[in-house]
């Protein structure tokens, strides 16, 4: 017989983590940029039919399953690259590409790379349900530990490409990023050292 605690637990229902569709859509257009509307298609033929009918009717204004955009870009880079994840950071090059304008590029380039960890904290919650950023400053460089966010390192280093991008906008030249700490590898939660010259 199980306690009063351990049926509440049991009873709870774990709600998915959600994100934006404006995702997506970057990730989708970084398929057909490289490679062409046909290659798109085929490479979601091979995914799930529930995956397929999930992608097939994503919007960039609404909200889908965080764990659908990581299974979406472990896809490209198993179909487009070579499985070991790395072309997810050019995936999230592009993507920082696609978002930011050049009204809005110009208007970075007088932010310091502080500035921008600190809007990035205020609007993460725009595009992603969970997750939390802690900022601090390091010598040439910014410390950002993610909180409480999705469990998957495919999503972490389309993430590091993004931020990269970002910082290159604030006129950063040679940005390095060290991973060291994630959620995927056991850690509490996800840090990531970004440096430039």
């Amino acid at each position: 017989m199980i306690s009063q605690m351990e049926a509440i637990h049991q009873s709870i229902v774990t709600v998915p983590v959600r994100m934006k569709g404006i995702g997506f859509s970057n990730v989708r257009a970084f398929v057909i940029h490289g490679h062409g509307d046909v290659a798109w298609k085929k490479m979601l033929s091979s995914m799930s039919q529930h995956d397929q009918s999930e992608l097939g009717a994503v919007v960039p204004v609404g909200w889908y399953e965080t764990q659908l955009f990581a299974r979406l870009l472990r896809k490209v880079d198993v179909t487009f690259g070579i499985g070991n994840l790395r072309l997810l950071e050019r995936v999230g090059r592009f993507e920082a590409e696609q978002d930011l304008n050049r009204v809005l590029r110009l208007l970075l380039r007088v932010m310091t790379p502080m500035q921008v960890f600190k809007a990035e904290r205020r609007l993460w919650s725009h595009f992603q349900d969970s997750g939390s950023w802690t900022v601090s400053s390091l010598p040439k460089g910014v410390l950002g530990v993610l909180s409480d966010w999705a469990i998957d390192e495919a999503l972490c280093i389309e993430l590091v490409g993004y931020l990269s991008r970002v910082l290159e906008f604030t006129g950063g030249k040679n940005v390095r990023v060290t991973h060291a700490e994630c959620r995927a590898r056991g850690a509490a939660n996800c840090a990531f050292e970004f440096r430039w010259d």
